[in-house]
């Protein structure tokens, strides 16, 4: 289709029609609002905007790559196709997401700004690999179903489960607002689990329960702290550089390779419940405190 070039801030209007964007869109430093009870096309690169707002109701479907120098926010329900998709705010704008995501393309969400997950991630299909780049972390707030890979360059609020197929990578501090299950469920040696430092929120009452399949790693560089139930569902092993402090229970469920503690290991139970078959060392490099060991 035919370019476009905002002159002033724009709105569309559709009612309960479509919006059909087939030629690229260059912002000249304006806004773009799209509001539809219908379905929202984007099929074509947007581009010098300042920011952009879809409405609650519809279905915004990106089928190209938006960039804007401030926010983005999608309050309706988003899915991808084509190609991999980029969306990117060169100003460290938030990029906000109210409803699900959905299709099965990489995803990558290029800010210094927040990017917030609000619905379901990966509801009917398998989305591909989730990169969220920049400093301006992540805020999870409903469960990631469904995904290739997710990687998080800055900070995450955990607070919903994860669960992929390959690999999750957390470089910065991951907080838990809840009990959180982070799983990678595709049994290869490539589908570790890595994180920096891990928090419980508040008064620490969250359980974090780490499952990385009988082949791949699990790993922390930093402390784990303020949590009350830290589990290892199954691993090939796990690493962990920094104290680590259960109020409660440490649990060992299943490991095909050595659990290492670099740190010191403090916990009111440490238990281990794998079956008779698995055979592990466990390596406690750094003291600690266990009142109870079954």
């Amino acid at each position: 289709g035919t370019g476009i070039t905002l002159a002033a801030d724009t709105i569309l209007n559709a009612g309960s029609g479509a919006i059909n964007i087939n030629g690229a869109v260059t912002g000249d430093d304006n806004s773009l609002a799209l509001n539809t009870t219908g379905t929202t096309t984007i099929g074509a690169a947007i581009s010098g905007i300042t920011t952009l707002t879809t409405n609650a109701v519809g279905t915004t479907a990106i089928n190209a790559d938006v960039s804007s120098s401030g926010a983005q926010t999608y309050n309706d329900n988003v899915t991808l196709s084509g190609a991999a998709r980029t969306l990117t705010s060169t100003s460290s704008g938030a990029i906000f997401f109210d409803g699900t995501i959905d299709g099965t393309q990489d995803l990558t969400v290029a800010t210094g700004g927040l990017t917030t997950f609000d619905g379901l991630v990966g509801s009917t299909t398998i989305l591909g690999a989730i990169d969220i780049s920049g400093a301006g972390g992540l805020d999870l707030n409903a469960a990631i179903a469904n995904a290739a890979s997710l990687d998080v360059s800055g900070a995450t609020n955990l607070g919903a489960n994860v669960v992929t197929t390959g690999a999750q990578t957390y470089t910065g501090t991951a907080t838990l607002s809840t009990d959180v299950t982070l799983d990678s469920t595709g049994d290869q040696n490539t589908d570790d689990i890595s994180l920096a430092a891990v928090i419980g929120a508040g008064g620490g009452t969250q359980d974090l329960i780490l499952d990385a399949g009988a082949l791949a790693q699990i790993t922390a560089s930093g402390s784990i702290t303020n949590l009350t139930d830290i589990s290892i569902r199954d691993s090939g092993g796990a690493t962990f550089g920094s104290a680590v402090t259960a109020s409660n229970d440490f649990i060992i469920s299943e490991s095909a390779g050595d659990i290492i503690f670099n740190g010191a290991l403090t916990a009111g139970t440490f238990t281990q419940t794998a079956d008779a078959n698995t055979a592990y060392n466990l390596e406690f490099n750094a003291g600690g405190t266990i009142t109870d060991a079954v």
